[in-house]
């Protein structure tokens, strides 16, 4: 494998750097149900990813007001079903210590999660102390891959794309670095599957996060 020379690397959290199972059938379950109260359960947008579903929904109200309210409902059932999953989580074996090495080496970290603030600090209390820079959803109207998540990585990192890893373990992670020309890695400690992962295109595959420190120079 060749050495990947980067300024910064940029790390997904869930699946990445720890391990929790969150029941996300369940977090569907409550979402369309909360959505179908508000009569914007349409057909066209149940399939789509947890956040996005919320969104559209909320476009198809015509009230601000509701589209408000709809948002911190759904937005409180996810987070409530995200933290009751980070109370059980584990950091991943040598995360702690090769985000420890990165820093050591200079080569600055970042995490960027569609997770809740909430959850990620409960998961990983030490995750200000560990990366300098830390983006949950809460930081962007938009989360990755949506192309706003990472354009404000970047710019607080102060590090082009060409110089920056982008690394996680689900296809979102290596479309949203592609898209923005990051070089990417997808690891092998998440809950999808390694042929979709791979089919979503990333420059190197890995069994887990700490192999990154054998990827750089």
């Amino acid at each position: 494998m060749n050495e990947v020379v980067a300024r910064a690397v940029v790390f997904d959290f869930d699946g990445t750097l720890v391990r929790q199972t969150i029941d996300f059938a369940l977090m569907r379950r409550e979402i369309v149900r909360v959505v179908a109260a508000y009569g914007a359960d349409s057909p066209d947008i149940v399939d789509m990813h947890l956040l996005e579903l919320v969104d559209a929904a909320a476009a198809l109200l015509g009230d601000e007001a509701q589209r408000e309210r709809l948002r911190r409902e759904t937005y409180a059932v996810i987070e409530e079903i995200e933290c009751e999953a980070a109370g059980r989580a584990t950091v991943l074996p040598g995360a702690d210590a090769m985000l420890a090495e990165l820093r050591r080496r200079g080569i600055l970290t970042a995490v960027v999660t569609r997770n809740s603030e909430r959850a990620v600090r409960t998961a990983f209390p030490g995750v200000d102390a560990a990366v300098d820079v830390f983006l949950p959803r809460e930081a962007v109207r938009f989360v990755k891959p949506h192309p706003e998540h990472l354009d404000l990585c970047l710019a607080r990192l102060q590090t082009a794309p060409g110089d920056t890893l982008m690394v996680g373990d689900h296809p979102l992670d290596v479309e949203a670095g592609r898209a923005h020309g990051m070089r990417t890695v997808g690891v092998l400690t998440g809950s999808g599957s390694e042929a979709d992962l791979r089919a979503a295109g990333p420059d190197y595959v890995l069994s887990d996060v700490t192999q990154v420190l054998g990827l750089l120079r």
